[in-house]
């Protein structure tokens, strides 16, 4: 078809029913009466990247970022359900990796028909990790967050996993199968249409859910620079509820709150991924897709009612990030109430140890801040500027002894602290001369 002749010693490539019934190449390749795969592949000799679910919603987007040479045969052509016709599609077409996206992903589905979870999403994968193993073909399973409780979020690899509802526990069997084989490559991510398609979403859900087109430049960026990866990877976005996930997908689109408190099936709160791993594939300088550079994190900002804290809090909840406002005052407020998760009316320093446990950062900017003040009442100032402080500090201290993770702790000063200072400008090894 192309008038290119194949290398010495390479199969004869009859193109003559693609040409006749008008096929595209891929299209052509796909068919298994093809008596061998594409063209440019069989010239080309490398090893090909075969996902099963050609049809689906990753597939449509990863066809877009992985090599041409990638099959994405149809249900029709490659069932994960029928493994002698897997067998036979793979014979001749040079397989090198399977990417296992085929599965049954809907949770409501799932439970009203659990049969069809066990024959593809765990039988399925059995199967399709079979086929890897007799044939030496590399292995990329893609998993779901949910197979974590949604108790902690901010999930790491090696965290313990909880599955909460029968599609996350299909899930799990999947990856069961896919860790029979050494070498097999387990992604777990969360990801949706481009457009949200629904008129509500979770306000209380917390994830690293992505855009499809998003997870595909995730998952092809592994498959390119993890050639030799195994084990788990996390993929994801930054962490954010359901609601600031969709609504980041089209600003302009109204979408209404919902409440996991309503759904009938069983969702985990918080299954956000720690993506760590998968961005310490990138070198110094170069953003990861889909992540926006960092990873979300759950803020506290004492005394986030002020001047400076209401203006903190408007910037961080625009970056994605999960804030809570603890302040006493309210004067000055300005705080978008709707894109935070909590303003409590409190003093910090009387909150339980509890409260912080959660959080990824605490933000200090509380206190008397004006010298009239200060002069005027030394006992309160001291209240408030010293043993409140102290009282904050043991607790972090302590919640950092009692658990694995560390809270960071950022407190405002003053440039009071200096002093009279004769010079023009002081940096911070400058002698601290407080009046």
């Amino acid at each position: 078809g192309s008038g290119a002749r194949p290398p010495r010693g390479a199969p004869a490539c009859t193109m003559t029913d693609k040409d006749r019934n008008g096929l595209t190449v891929t299209a052509w390749a796909s068919d298994p009466r093809s008596r061998v795969a594409d063209f440019e592949h069989v010239t080309s000799g490398a090893g090909r990247i075969l996902v099963t679910g050609g049809e689906g919603m990753l597939a449509t987007e990863l066809k877009k970022t992985l090599p041409g040479s990638a099959l994405f045969p149809p249900r029709r052509l490659f069932d994960v359900t029928n493994p002698a016709q897997m067998q036979e599609f793979i014979r001749g077409r040079n397989v090198a990796v399977i990417l296992h996206a085929a599965a049954f992903t809907s949770p409501p589905k799932v439970d009203k028909d659990p049969t069809k979870a066990l024959a593809v999403n765990i039988r399925g994968t059995a199967n399709v990790a079979e086929l890897c193993a007799r044939n030496g073909l590399k292995l990329v399973y893609i998993s779901t967050d949910y197979v974590f409780s949604g108790e902690e979020g901010n999930y790491t690899e090696d965290d313990k996993l909880l599955p909460q509802n029968r599609y996350a526990w299909s899930k799990l069997g999947g990856e069961c199968a896919a860790r029979m084989s050494d070498s097999a490559l387990i992604l777990r991510l969360s990801f949706g249409p481009n457009v949200f398609p629904y008129p509500k979403a979770y306000v209380d859900q917390w994830t690293s859910r992505m855009p499809a087109s998003d997870a595909a430049k995730q998952i092809s960026e592994v498959i390119k620079r993890g050639k030799d990866l195994s084990g788990v990877v996390h993929l994801g976005g930054p962490r954010r509820s359901v609601l600031q996930y969709a609504r980041s997908l089209d600003s302009s689109k109204k979408i209404g709150e919902l409440s996991i408190a309503n759904s009938k099936t069983s969702v985990p709160k918080d299954t956000s991924l720690d993506t760590s791993k998968f961005r310490s594939l990138f070198a110094k300088g170069e953003t990861a897709p889909g992540t926006d550079g960092a990873p979300s994190l759950r803020v506290c900002i004492l005394g986030g009612a002020g001047f400076i804290g209401s203006r903190l809090t408007a910037e961080l909840a625009n970056q994605g990030h999960e804030i809570t406002v603890v302040d006493t005052m309210w004067f000055g407020c300005n705080i978008p109430q709707e894109r935070v998760k909590a303003v409590l009316h409190a003093d910090f320093s009387t909150l339980p140890l509890d409260f912080y446990k959660d959080f990824d950062c605490v933000v200090l900017l509380a206190g008397h801040s004006s010298v009239k003040m200060c002069i005027g009442d030394l006992g309160d100032s001291f209240r408030n500027n010293v043993s409140r402080y102290v009282t904050l500090l043991e607790k972090l201290e302590k919640l950092g002894a009692q658990s694995r993770r560390r809270i960071r702790f950022i407190y405002a000063s003053s440039s009071s602290v200096y002093g009279n200072a004769n010079e023009a400008m002081v940096d911070e090894k400058y002698q601290i001369k407080a009046p």
